[in-house]
């Protein structure tokens, strides 16, 4: 049987490769890719969590954790900031 974070990390591994990838494909025809995170029951020990939030918000794109839900595809959606 296969760990159940050894299967997440790979699949988060390769989703942040080929959003990477898509960002410099993409990037040049005026298409923006934002690699991110979301809010899910496995990073909820950073809700309550500023440095671990900080931290975070500095390897993202968006810098901060985005709400499930949220459309980043609304230009008027507000982005996440951590302060």
């Amino acid at each position: 049987m296969v760990p159940p974070h050894l299967t997440s990390s790979l699949t988060k591994g390769a989703m942040d490769v080929l959003t990477r990838s898509l960002a410099l494909l993409l990037g040049g025809r005026g298409i923006t890719v934002a690699p991110g995170i979301t809010h899910t029951a496995m990073n909820a020990w950073l809700r309550d969590n500023e440095p671990g939030q900080r931290a975070v918000a500095a390897m993202t794109a968006l810098g901060g954790i985005v709400p499930p839900g949220t459309n980043l595809h609304n230009p008027n959606a507000p982005l996440p900031r951590v302060h």
